[in-house]
Order: C-alpha cells, then structure tokens, then sequence
C-alpha cells in the first residue's frame, strides 16, 4: 500500500494526469475553473494541490449539475466535477487501472481505456448474428427533433460553445474514418494551379521516373493518390508530419513548386521557394512604391471597396428568400461604407479606410450568422488565435487556404508577398498576401462554409474539443472533406473582364495579381475583383 501512495503522490503522476484531462478538456465545475485558467500556471497550481493531497488537506468540490432531455420525458442529470478534482481523480486511476481492470468482465464497457460506447454497440449486433433476439437493458438516446432544440437554445443562452460529445447525445452521428481523396479539376490545365495536398500523417513523398510517389506509413491504407505527375503540380501544401525527400525538394527548387508547410491543423508555419525565381524589377518597384503614400492609399481603397462589395454580394444571395430585416440592414450599411471608401475624390485616410474595413466586418460576420440554418451552429462574430467555435474554425481554416494560394501565386509573378499596402509592413508577415486575399474571402471562404454548414455536409461532432486555448478544430477525416471542397470551390469557374471565358477562381486570383502587378509598374488603377450574383 505504501508503495501505491508513493506512486500516486508523485509529481510525475500528477503531471500525467493533468496532461490527460487538458487533452479530455470540458467545462468549467461548481467552482467555475476554466482548462484555460488552470493552464496559465499549472506547474504551481500542481504543486499546491499535490501538497494539499498528500497533507490530507484536499476536499473534493460538489459537481456542478447539468441536465438533459430523456427520451421518455423527464431530464438526465449529469454531474461535472471541478479541473482539480478531475485531476486528482485521474491521478487515482493511473495507479489503480492496472490493479483493477483484470477483475472487470468482459461485457462491460462503461469508462474503460481503450472501450466505447460503439465497441458496445458491436458486440451487441455479435450476439444479435449469433441468434440472441433480447436486450435486457440497453442505454441508447434518441431524443426528439424538438427536444433537440430546446436543449440546443438553452445552451446557446448561456453563450458557450457545445461540446462535439454532448451532439452525440442530440442524435449527431460521429463520422466514421472513410478515405477521401482530394482531387482538382484542373490539373490537366498548365495555364491552373494544380495543388497536392499532403494531410495523411507519416506519409513519405518520393520521387520516380517524373512523378512524385507518395508512400503511406508502415500498416496504414494507402489514403491519397499514390504516384502524380510533377507536371501536373503547381503548389504542394504539406500538413503536420510529412516526410519529403532531398531529391523531391531538389526539384521542387529547380522547378520553382512552392511548398508550404502547415500545421497539422492547418496554420502555416514556412515555405519553400527558390531564390532564382525572384524578379528583381518587380521587387525593386515594390520598395519603391512603400514610399508612395498615394499609391499605397489608391491600392488599400480598391481592395477594401472589393471586399466589402463582395460581402455584400453574399449576404444579398443567402436573404433572398429569408429576407430578414437584420441582414438587409447590414447589406444598406456595408453599401455605404463602400461608397465612403470608394467615391473618387474625396479625402478618406489610410486609418479611415481600415476603420470602414473594421466596422464591415463588424457588421457582415453577425449578419452572416443569422443566416446559419444548422441546429448546433452559430456565427455571432469572429474569432481567432484560436478560433473558439466551429463556424469561427471552419472560416480560419478556409482563410489559411486561401492565403496559401494567393501567397504562391504572388511569388509565381515575382512578387514580395511581405510588402502590403493595407496591413501594412511593421512586422514580418505576409501583408500583400493578406491585402490580396481580401476581396476572394467571402466568394471563395465564406460561400463555401455557408454550404458545408447549412446543407449539413459538416456536423457538430467533427470538430475537437475546446483545447486549453479554448481553440476548436476540425478533426479527421472532416478535414479532408474540406480541403475537398475546398479545392472544388477555388477550381468552379467565374467570369473575369480580363478574358473572355469563365475561369477558375484560382485563376482570376492570378489575373488580379497581374492587375497589381500592371499597377505596380505603371499607373494604370487597381480594380478590384467584383462578384456578379
């Protein structure tokens, strides 16, 4: 016993186990302690509750009280016990799961590592193959469509994100682990950008005989296209743990393939680009053009009037037929700050600008919201660093996309993607990136959320929990779904005044670049990218 106590009490121990209940996550207890509160000093919030545990001077908290709806009428009470009493808990079972889990039967299920609720399920359907017809007691909730919703507004009153484990509880199904390839409609075109996306962790990239041979780790399925053409690949996002060779960066240098590098959440970390490609004349007018106060005022105008046009243009198609009053108010201001930043002539200001930038978004992202027809979505503004909701986390992980794209498309024109005019240049990121992508947010990003929430093609249960951040993400393979249809959305073809035939979006982000680029030299205006619906 001494032995136990001694294992228990250790800080090792405690170190465990709050690591396990910062990755479990949950809500705050009676005593309304955040995961993030905790985690903003946890070496000594440890160390206090180690020694108020091992001096005999810990008592557990009473469990704040959760209810939820029954199938049968009536309300479910749950029990959440505080962050430390979480911890000291699963400190216990780091020492005793190995003592008792040999003693449990091997029916039972119920909060034992390594077993859920679907293995149950399993072994359910076993028996029912075998013959068995009966079940004695079975615990499966299916509430009502309507009961749903009021639970679903309870706790959207008390504005805090749902967990993705209670939608199972409302009758979501947890996506099942499917393969899902990632495809793009141009990569037969020379003159499109064809993206290979790199997303399944411990992949290995390869290169033979002109082609890029991509390797799955050892046991796993083969979960993407295994061998590509390099001539079919103009960009190569690479997410989290994925192995490229020297010889594939050799040629990825030699044939000027960008390679961004992602976590595997997909926040960019780096690129990879070759310093031959870099168009001096270009870059040298881009300096230049820092100084130019006009100039840089003319390009922010054009870039933000094409934002808030296009923001607008969404919100006009999505209230066709709900026409709520709200978003039509939203629609009249967001004309009205275009018309202030763009009439010729007048004397707006840089900081006016990005005030009239700032307040449509203000506007737009709540408007945007009251058109989510989702049950367990909501949009009532935004957030990020990290994103605390999955609308916000849907719209990050699009705009990192987006960004992406835009960033290798600068550089394929030569470009400087750290010299803006909007965002500025006081710090080292990607400013002209985040200037350029301004006007393609809401027809590329925002269009494509709105799908994928309203027609249900991502659910509830495909995002994580809140982290100790309180950051929300995608979780796999809804991932892919998204980056699926994302490529799909950038490669659906729109008319540009630029060319004749309708072209990809990707495309007219190309062509918007070379407008910048005509403009950067000379003095024809930058116009911007107008959506037509």
């Amino acid at each position: 016993m001494e032995h136990l106590k001694e294992r228990f009490l250790c800080a090792e121990n405690f170190q465990q186990a709050w690591a396990e209940v910062a990755k479990n996550q949950g809500c705050a207890g009676a005593d309304g302690e955040t995961i993030a509160h905790f985690a903003r000093d946890s070496d000594r919030y440890l160390a206090q509750l180690q020694q108020a545990v091992s001096e005999g001077r810990y008592r557990p908290m009473p469990l704040r009280q959760l209810f939820i709806p029954k199938r049968t009428g009536g309300w479910r009470e749950l029990g959440v016990p505080p962050v430390r009493d979480r911890i000291v808990q699963q400190a216990l079972l780091n020492v005793l799961h190995s003592l008792l889990e040999p003693q449990f039967e091997d029916c039972s299920f119920a909060y034992r590592l390594g077993r859920s609720h679907l293995l149950a399920v399993e072994k359910v359907a076993y028996w029912r193959r075998h013959g068995y017809e009966w079940v004695l007691d079975g615990d499966i909730v299916a509430p009502p469509v309507l009961m749903q919703q009021a639970l679903v507004a309870a706790l959207k009153e008390k504005q805090e994100p749902i967990p993705p484990p209670l939608f199972v509880v409302l009758g979501y199904g947890v996506r099942s682990p499917i393969s899902v390839v990632i495809s793009s409609d141009e990569t037969t075109w020379e003159i499109d950008m064809a993206t290979l996306y790199l997303v399944q962790q411990g992949t290995t990239v390869k290169l033979m005989q002109e082609r890029f041979v991509i390797q799955a780790p050892q046991g796993a399925r083969q979960e993407a296209i295994p061998e590509i053409p390099i001539r079919e690949v103009e960009r190569i996002l690479v997410f989290g743990n994925v192995q490229l060779t020297t010889q594939v960066i050799s040629t990825c240098l030699e044939l000027q393939i960008p390679v961004i590098f992602l976590t595997q959440l997909g926040e960019y970390k780096g690129h990879l680009w070759s310093a031959e490609a870099t168009d001096l004349l270009i870059e040298t007018a881009q300096f230049e053009r820092q100084k130019d106060d006009g100039f840089q005022l003319a390009i922010a105008r054009s870039m933000v009037q094409g934002k808030l046009w296009n923001s607008k243009q969404l919100l006009l198609r999505l209230n066709r037929k709900r026409l709520l009053p709200e978003v039509a108010e939203a629609i009249t201001k967001l004309d009205e700050y275009r018309a202030a930043v763009g009439v010729a002539g007048n004397t707006v200001t840089m900081d006016q600008v990005r005030g009239y930038e700032g307040a449509g978004a203000a506007l737009y992202f709540p408007a945007l919201g009251r058109l989510v027809s989702s049950p367990g979505f909501s949009l009532t503004g935004r957030t990020f660093h990290p994103p605390q909701d999955p609308m916000n986390s849907l719209l990050s992980f699009g705009y990192t996309l987006l960004l992406n794209n835009v960033f290798s498309l600068l550089l394929a024109e030569g470009l400087n993607p750290y010299l803006g005019s909007l965002h500025g240049a006081e710090r080292q990121k990607a400013y002209l990136a985040f200037d350029a992508m301004e006007e393609f947010r809401s027809p590329i990003v925002d269009t494509l959320v709105m799908k994928l929430v309203n027609q249900k093609i991502l659910k509830p249960t495909d995002f994580t929990y809140p982290n100790a951040k309180g950051g929300i993400y995608l979780e796999e393979p809804a991932r892919r779904i998204f980056l699926k249809a994302f490529e799909a959305r950038i490669c659906e073809k729109v008319a540009h005044p630029d060319v004749q035939e309708p072209v990809s979006y990707r495309r007219v982000i190309q062509l918007q670049v070379k407008r910048y680029v005509r403009a950067l030299l000379g003095n024809e205006p930058y116009e911007p990218f107008r959506r037509v619906i």
